[in-house]
């Protein structure tokens, strides 16, 4: 696990997210070279060094939102109002970037945040392979249903 600055980034990042949850997340780093980010119930959130280093602030909370999407919409985080769009859904990541956009909403973070973070962990894990065409297609997605919405 890291402490230090890292820690401290995610942990305000988080604690956006934190407010829109209206719950306590306890954000950790690990301190590896991968590019991931996990949820663990009730309310645990691991991010990797590698991870931060890519990502811009706004882009942290979307991470951050996005693992909260996936406690919320397996009923670990008690969130008012889900997205309506998660009614018709099945993919569980996509129904985490729902759960995260809304939060991203509430937390005052554009919601363009959620998709260039997509992008910008599809072009580090490589696009050609099986989890960068996955991350590039939900990020396309998110921008087919957001146009023009502004932020």
């Amino acid at each position: 696990m890291q402490s230090g600055v890292a820690l401290e980034r995610a942990r305000q990042a988080g604690a956006l997210v934190e407010r829109a949850v209206g719950q306590r997340l306890s954000i950790h780093v690990l301190a590896s070279d991968d590019v991931a980010a996990y949820a663990w119930p009730p309310a645990e959130i691991y991010l990797t060094q590698r991870l931060l280093d890519l990502l811009d602030d706004e882009e942290l909370a979307a991470a951050i939102a996005h693992e909260a999407g996936h406690l919320a919409g397996d009923g670990h985080l008690t969130v008012q109002s889900p997205p309506d769009a998660l009614l018709g859904r099945r993919h569980i990541e996509a129904r985490a970037d729902d759960w995260g956009l809304r939060l991203l909403e509430r937390a005052g973070v554009p919601q363009r945040a959620m998709s260039s973070m997509l992008v910008t962990v599809s072009q580090a894990t490589g696009r050609g392979t099986p989890t960068g065409r996955s991350l590039a297609r939900r990020a396309a997605q998110l921008g087919e249903r957001n146009p023009s919405k502004p932020e």
